[in-house]
């Protein structure tokens, strides 16, 4: 039985896919037993249901630095990893591993190996143990990627919500936009990968439409993007 799980990733801020569901996991599920927060942000949001260790590194060099040494520690663990996109996995390339197991959860949806050699990307993926998808799209690709079946796991990024305090009149303004007119809701960091722009042009030419756009960090688009607004 999985007890003693190690979860590498970041809580909040800046607020992001990887980083919510990190510290949604991390609240909900008491095996548990430590964070690896790698991810750069001066104010971070531990949440309060959590009762594990916390290291906050801020990046991933010294994230990388810091499980080099206390690999040999987690022996016999269980270390869920938490990235973005195949890009993730060099920090992989020299990290060693023992005896511990290595669980994988890449957050964006359709994977891209950013012109990696697909030799290597085959290795780094035959380094895990288990690797979650979140998709079908993902699960193909890693068995293209020849990964076997049976180290396929298929699951949810989705974990419900933490317990806070509603902000009402937030919620009655959301809930009043939404009613004047069918709505297209888009969400993300704001690069390219996430087609904004596609999204307001889509928009601009169908009136009868109208969108909202929930954008965090101070991505490359985040200027252009609120200059088509």
């Amino acid at each position: 039985m999985i007890d003693n799980i190690i979860l590498v990733g970041g809580f909040p801020r800046p607020i992001g896919g990887v980083t919510t569901f990190v510290r949604r996991l991390a609240a909900s599920d008491k095996r548990i037993k430590e964070v690896v927060d790698i991810y750069r942000g001066d104010v971070k949001r531990v949440p309060i249901d959590y009762s594990g260790k916390y290291r906050k590194l801020d990046n991933k060099f010294f994230g990388f630095i810091y499980l080099f040494f206390k690999m040999i520690r987690y022996n016999h663990k269980y270390i869920h990893f938490n990235f973005s996109n195949l890009k993730s996995l060099m920090f992989f390339l020299l990290l060693p591993k023992y005896s511990s197991k290595w669980l994988l959860m890449l957050h964006h949806g359709v994977l891209k190996g950013d012109h990696f050699p697909n030799f290597l990307i085959r290795y780094l993926l035959h380094r895990f143990d288990y690797i979650f998808c979140i998709n079908e799209t993902q699960y193909k690709t890693y068995f293209l990627h020849g990964v076997c079946h049976s180290k396929l796991i298929k699951a949810s990024s989705y974990i419900k919500p933490l317990a806070g305090i509603p902000d009402i009149k937030f919620k009655q303004n959301i809930d009043l936009y939404f009613s004047s007119k069918p709505t297209f809701i888009a969400s993300g960091y704001p690069t390219p990968l996430y087609n904004f722009d596609w999204c307001i042009r889509f928009v601009s030419h169908r009136k009868e439409f109208q969108l909202a756009l929930f954008i965090y960090g101070d991505g490359s688009e985040k200027k252009n993007i609120l200059e088509q607004l």
